[in-house]
């Protein structure tokens, strides 16, 4: 999943820290990404590991909106219907 425009600001803070740190840590979210979007395509919601893999994410520094979108495009769906989703796991 390759990183938008509007999220520069957020890797920006890893300009300077080790090029290993920095691929780890965005392979990480990948395969965190990767996981939410097979089991959201897999059963259409998101359960209490995708929830878990969201907060983990967030605790990253991705914000909602980030997030919300970049399930939506992976998944191709709306975020509308993935923040509906996630509205009925709250």
């Amino acid at each position: 999943m390759a990183v938008s425009a509007d999220e520069v600001s957020y890797y920006s803070g890893l300009e300077n820290a080790p090029k290993p740190l920095v691929k780890a840590i965005l392979a990480m979210e990948d395969d965190l990404l990767r996981e939410i979007c097979s089991r959201f395509k897999l059963t259409g919601e998101l359960n209490e590991v995708t929830i878990n893999d969201i907060r983990t994410l967030k605790a990253y520094g991705l914000d909602m909106d980030t997030i919300e979108r970049r399930i939506a495009n992976h998944t191709k769906t709306s975020t509308e219907e993935v923040q509906e989703r996630l509205t009925v796991r709250r």
